[in-house]
């Protein structure tokens, strides 16, 4: 289910400062030429949890998620090493289920073959790595185009709204 990854070099978590009922967890990595990778993963109450990655020098930047380290040949295990850390997060928390966005690239619209106003580029790969390495018999996949995310639905979560709450406390962010 996931390709070789890097290895985490560094973890902690705390209280989100801009939502005090999510607790955030920091998990850093390096994938060589100096590129250094921080994922945050989002722990809501409601039993989610929303990954999140970028290098670790933008961290500050409001636009942190559209930088790009300019190493195409890293960017499959940098995504990869996402999914390993899905994979501690589900082992620990069974039922859990999680969700992300590919953020929107305004430079998108300048590329011949990126012009899709409605998936951006990141989300279309994150999409197709996703759906070809994330087994159907564990989660439920939803895509949301418009807002370019993604959620995947724990199917031992037996709550008949989980759906809607993820919806609620994600998904409408994003709208």
């Amino acid at each position: 289910m996931f390709d070789s990854h890097y290895p985490i070099t560094h973890q902690h978590h705390q209280v989100n400062q801009e939502n005090p009922s999510i607790t955030t967890y920091y998990r850093y990595f390096e994938c060589g030429l100096g590129n250094r990778y921080m994922i945050l993963v989002d722990k809501y109450p409601e039993g989610f949890f929303v990954i999140q990655f970028c290098l670790r020098k933008y961290r500050k930047e409001p636009d942190r998620y559209l930088k790009t380290a300019n190493a195409d040949f890293a960017n499959v295990k940098v995504i990869s090493t996402c999914f390993y850390v899905l994979r501690m997060f589900l082992n620990e928390y069974p039922n859990a289920s999680f969700a992300f966005q590919g953020i929107y690239d305004t430079k998108e619209e300048q590329k011949e073959i990126c012009r899709n106003h409605i998936k951006s580029q990141r989300f279309r790969i994150y999409e197709y790595m996703v759906v070809s390495r994330i087994s159907e018999n564990i989660f439920n996949h939803s895509v949301y185009d418009k807002e370019n995310a993604y959620l995947l639905i724990n199917k031992r979560d037996k709550r008949e709204d989980v759906v809607q709450i993820m919806e609620e406390r994600f998904i409408s962010l994003l709208r």
